[in-house]
This record gives C-alpha cells, structure tokens and sequence, in this order.
C-alpha cells in the first residue's frame, strides 16, 4: 500500500504544480507605469510644499519699514535685537514667551561695514587663499 501511496502523492503533487497559473514578471510596461506614477506623486508634493511656502498668509518678504540691525544672545532662549522702524531704533528683549520695548535709542546705531555684512567669512577665506598662493 505504501508503495502506490508515493507515487499517486508525487503525480499530484507534479500535476498541481504544473496546473497553478505563474505569477505573471512585471514587464517593461508595467514598470514604466509605476515609476510614471511615482514621479507624479512625489513631483506633486513637492510642488504644493513650494506653493504653501510661497503662499503662506503673513509670511511674505520682509518690510523695508522694519528691520533688525543687531542681535545678541543673552541665553539658550533669550536676546537682545535692536530694531529699526523707520529710521527710529529699539532695545527689544526677547524670550520664548514674551517681547519687551527695554529702550529707544537717541542715536541710530552704526550699519555694519559692507565686507563683514555681505559675507565676511567668505572674504577672509579669499584673502587667505590668495596670500596662500604668492
């Protein structure tokens, strides 16, 4: 009897093997179809987490009427900001809950010289490579 088990069981299991359908191997088609969606669904995110940036209320440019000349940090959380509201210039103390008006300044403080505004590490670096290099 086990004799004619063994092979009945191998026939069937042959058979079934045989007679269940392969999983069809993504071709080109399909694979270019998924990596078209997948372009347009990150294209699309990216694109309205530009548009949300841009188009965000109150969070536009800044005002030419206001400006901060300085800041100092005073603490992890706290500083010092002289702000500049059309030509007249104040002491601000900042913390993470609360501003306060310290002073008005009776003379403007100086503007910053144009070498350390406009990139002063990046002229000391030019400087030195350049002494570097006679």
């Amino acid at each position: 009897m086990r004799i004619l088990v063994v092979p009945i069981l191998a026939l069937l299991l042959a058979d079934a093997a045989v007679a269940a359908p392969a999983t069809p191997v993504p071709g080109g088609v399909e694979l270019l179809s998924f990596a078209g969606s997948l372009f347009v669904v990150v294209a699309s995110i990216l694109a309205f987490g530009w548009l949300y940036g841009r188009l965000r209320p109150g969070m536009g440019q800044g005002s030419e009427r206001i400006r901060i000349v300085a800041t100092r940090p005073l603490g992890p959380k706290e500083r010092l900001v002289v702000v500049d509201l059309d030509g007249e210039q104040l002491l601000v103390g900042v913390s993470p809950g609360h501003m306060q008006t310290l002073h008005k300044l009776e003379r403007p403080l100086p503007e910053p010289a144009a070498d350390t505004a406009n990139g002063g590490f990046a002229a000391k670096l030019r400087t030195m490579l350049a002494e570097g290099s006679k």
